[in-house]
C-alpha cells in the first residue's frame, strides 16, 4: 500500500484523544499507490471497502483478499477538517530491496 508507522487508533482511545477511530498514517512513500491515490501522512483511514477499521491487523485482512493491480478504496479522515474523505488506491507489487 505503500504506508509507514501506521497507529491503532481503537474507538476508546480516539474518544480519549479527540481524535478519529482508525489507522493512523505516520508516513507514505512518495511513489507508492497510497501516494498517487491520494493518502497522506497525517490521516487516519477509517475504513477499507466501506468496512470501520480501527487497527493494521483488519486492514492487512482486507489487503491480503486483493493482488496487484486490484483497486482498494478507503475512507480517510484528514485533519484538521475531520470529514471523512474517499480515495481509491491501486495495489502494487511489493519492490524488492
Amino acid at each position: 500500500m505503500g504506508v509507514f508507522n501506521l497507529k491503532d487508533v481503537p474507538p476508546e482511545m480516539a474518544q480519549w484523544y479527540n481524535v478519529p477511530a482508525g489507522v493512523y498514517v505516520g508516513g507514505v512513500f512518495p511513489e507508492g499507490p497510497a501516494a498517487k491515490g491520494g493518502i497522506a501522512p497525517g490521516d487516519f483511514i477509517t475504513a477499507v471497502e466501506g468496512q470501520k477499521v480501527w487497527s493494521y491487523a483488519q486492514i492487512m485482512r482486507f489487503l491480503n483478499r486483493k493482488g496487484p493491480g486490484q483497486p482498494v478504496k478507503l475512507e480517510v479522515i484528514r485533519p484538521p477538517r475531520f470529514e471523512p474523505l474517499n480515495f481509491e488506491i491501486t495495489l502494487a507489487e511489493l519492490p524488492d530491496i
